[in-house]
């Protein structure tokens, strides 16, 4: 059974992801893993928001990792998330 559904293991949902963080005293991410299962390394600014998410390569060659950097504007909203340009207009 699993523990989580209280079901027969042969009657689990298989699309359950799991994923397991280490947190600092802050309660901010510094590491974690999901379902992708690959290490991430979680980077804050000196206001608590996160800027980057770095996957770490298990070989150790970080080189050929890339980053998904998170900036933001002046009000504290995200405007780019890796690849993604964010942008908000006023209803």
């Amino acid at each position: 059974m699993s523990a989580a559904s209280k079901q027969p293991a042969s009657e689990v949902d298989n699309d359950t992801i799991e994923a397991r963080y280490i947190y600092d005293e802050l309660g901010n991410r510094i590491l974690g893993i999901d379902d992708t299962q690959v290490l991430k390394k979680y980077q804050y600014d000196d206001k608590g928001r996160l800027t980057a998410i770095t996957p770490i390569d298990p070989s150790g060659d970080n080189r050929k990792i890339n980053a998904q950097s998170i900036a933001y504007d002046a009000a504290g909203l995200p405007t780019e998330y890796g690849d993604y340009q964010l942008s908000y207009t006023a209803v």
